[in-house]
């Protein structure tokens, strides 16, 4: 298994965040908190990487990620994460 360094997420977790945004749309990081607090993010199909985020990042890096989704990426004219990227402060 890959570990997370401080504020970084490996190519794998990445495409596991994307994946999960993509399928939950513009609420995803507050979907993807509700299931990390109440333990439900094993029924996730990308459930073993969100799990080394939450275990990696937490709660506060998530809500420090770039926008994911390919419509949030649009409307912000910017890419969002990318693997090996570092967190804002």
């Amino acid at each position: 298994m890959t570990k997370t360094a401080d504020n970084h997420l490996t190519p794998e977790q990445a495409s596991a965040l994307r994946a999960f945004a993509d399928r939950n749309g513009r609420t995803w990081k507050s979907r993807l908190l509700t299931l990390w607090q109440n333990g439900q993010d094993w029924r996730e199909p990308e459930a073993p990487f969100l799990r080394q985020i939450r275990n990696g990042i937490g709660p506060s890096g998530l809500c420090r990620l770039p926008p994911l989704t390919k419509t949030a990426e649009a409307a912000h004219g910017r890419p969002g994460l990318k693997a090996g990227q570092s967190l804002p402060p």
